[in-house]
């Protein structure tokens, strides 16, 4: 009896250490033709918030996109720990991906698009979260590298 139960705690820590290191990771969703992007606020960010005081209201932002890789480019976006009342874009490869959207008052957006004419493989190498001042981009606050 014993043995069973030791067996079956050393079992859960595993399963509790390995799942969410894997559930938690960018790439294709298994052998589905759906990818996850997690974006996060990088360090030394050129293109991040020049000011400290800005940079550290953006520390703990993250996202996480999901998009089809095969036919027209469809996104779900959500974003979180994100200033509120500020306008959030995701752009990649120059492009914008759908429209932008303000945060809601507990720093959460939600971006959904249908892009015709763009696939997964017409994205840059990143997936970038901007806060815009109406069509201008005034810093990245989080990115992730795009699947392709």
């Amino acid at each position: 009896m014993k043995n069973v139960i030791l067996v079956a705690a050393v079992i859960s820590l595993i399963v509790m250490a390995v799942v969410p290191a894997v559930a938690g990771r960018s790439g294709q969703a298994g052998k589905s033709k759906i990818a996850h992007v997690d974006l996060y606020p990088q360090d030394g960010d050129p293109s991040g918030p020049a000011d400290p005081a800005v940079a550290e209201m953006y520390a703990d932002a993250s996202g996480r996109i999901k998009y089809n890789l095969e036919g027209d480019l469809e996104i779900v976006f959500n974003g979180h720990q994100l200033v509120a009342g500020k306008t959030y874009q995701l752009y990649s490869g120059g492009n914008a991906l759908g429209d932008a959207v303000v945060a809601n008052g507990g720093g959460n957006v939600h971006i959904e698009a249908s892009l015709a004419g763009t696939t997964a493989a017409d994205l840059g190498g990143y997936i970038n979260l901007w806060v815009m001042d109406g069509a201008t981009k005034l810093y990245r606050v989080a990115r992730g590298e795009a699947v392709k």
